[in-house]
């Protein structure tokens, strides 16, 4: 004789309403997850190519045999660099990540512009209550 299957409990069931809402709570919890990471990477990339603009800068700076050693000295870096970090490093890149650097030698002062060119966090939360408001109307539309 076969055992009886239990019977399915309707408390295991997610009630539709219920459960919509908590899917639509972690769509918009990963979505902003996800923005302030991001954000947060965004702002570590500005942060180590100015790093290494000023590092080169300061390097340069350094005395007239550092002058002469300069012409070579980003196609070096940029060999040496790519070898151990890869892509991002060529002679080009570093040429402009010492423009950067020289453009901003004032940290606050950069710190300052990245504020102008990234998102407030108004307007993050703005933009995260237009993207709710959507999900919640597509889920009504699919539950009608």
């Amino acid at each position: 004789m076969k055992p009886k299957r239990p019977a399915k409990s309707k408390a295991l069931q997610p009630a539709a309403p219920r459960f919509d809402g908590l899917l639509c709570g972690l769509r918009e919890f990963i979505a902003e997850s996800r923005r302030q990471v991001l954000r947060a990477v965004d702002v570590v990339q500005v942060r180590t190519c100015w790093g290494v603009g000023r590092h080169i800068v300061e390097f340069e700076q350094g005395g007239a045999a550092r002058a002469e050693y300069g012409a070579k000295l980003l196609p070096l870096l940029a060999e040496k660099l790519t070898e151990e970090f890869g892509r991002g490093f060529d002679a080009s890149n570093l040429r402009y990540m010492r423009l950067f650097y020289m453009a901003f030698p004032n940290c606050d002062a950069l710190r300052h512009e990245l504020k102008l060119v990234l998102p407030s966090e108004e307007e993050l939360r703005r933009e995260l209550i237009r993207e709710q408001r959507a999900l919640e109307a597509r889920a009504k539309k699919t539950s009608s």
